[in-house]
């Protein structure tokens, strides 16, 4: 992935200079100083729920917008904690592994959400396609499974020294602006697009999804499929298809 990205790096820089040094693509936007965007509010981080040049009305007329963002927050977090949750299932024999951290997590986002609001920051929730793709690089599968099985998940090496270590390079980054200005934003896109389909394959709506056209013979001995019958297991899925989109346009 990295290699890929600086590989994408240097094909536009000499794209770039063979065009006479005028860029042909866009490139990330990163400020020079560490400031609000707003330039009428200067230096001043703290924005005022009661400012006077806004009209009594709009008040609540942001209370409808505002649901909806706290909706789509919501199921961000809770999304995330149901796939990871059911990564661990497939290692781990209790039922429920951490069941109080994911309360907690959806605490903490809101509380996370309201200071930052206060202040102009970016919201904080939590990152579905990056959670995925950091449970299966800490993922290990068997090497003895039969020529043309797919291999099978035996571990998951949980731990929390990775995710200590990704933050802080995301933090780093605040310092490292002349070299991300230098990065393209479709190539941005393609690692999230990568991030995206690749952790597709191993949700438990594309399997369901899946599943749907193929004759119930040729289905794999997978418990819910024993358990569930068939009309309401295309029922909920297709509920969660429609939810799914509504989350996508909302967001």
């Amino acid at each position: 992935m990295t290699i890929a990205l600086i590989c994408m790096v240097l094909f536009d820089m000499f794209i770039t200079k063979n065009a006479g040094g005028h860029s042909l693509t866009q490139k990330i936007t990163v400020p020079k100083s560490i400031r609000p965007s707003d330039r009428e509010r200067g230096n001043i981080w703290f924005i005022s729920p009661f400012r006077k040049r806004l009209p009594f009305w709009l008040y609540f007329a942001s209370s409808f917008p505002a649901i909806l963002i706290s909706v789509v927050l919501f199921f961000e977090v809770e999304l995330t904690s149901i796939m990871i949750q059911s990564k661990l299932k497939c290692v781990h024999s209790s039922k429920i592994i951490k069941g109080t951290g994911y309360h907690l997590d959806i605490l903490i986002a809101g509380v996370l959400v309201s200071i930052s609001g206060l202040f102009g920051l970016p919201w904080i929730c939590a990152a579905p396609v990056r959670s995925i793709a950091h449970v299966a690089s800490l993922s290990k599968y068997s090497k003895t499974h039969a020529p043309g099985e797919k291999p099978r998940l035996i571990d998951i090496k949980d731990q929390r020294l990775t995710n200590i270590g990704v933050h802080i390079l995301i933090g780093c980054t605040i310092f490292a602006g002349p070299i991300i200005r230098k990065i393209p934003v479709a190539a941005l896109f393609g690692i999230f697009l990568y991030f995206g389909i690749v952790s597709i394959p191993g949700t438990q709506l594309f399997s369901r999804v899946k599943m749907m056209f193929i004759p119930a013979k040729y289905h794999p001995n997978v418990g819910y499929l024993r358990r569930v019958r068939q009309i309401k297991r295309f029922t909920y899925t297709i509920v969660q298809i429609i939810a799914a989109g509504l989350l996508i346009t909302i967001k």
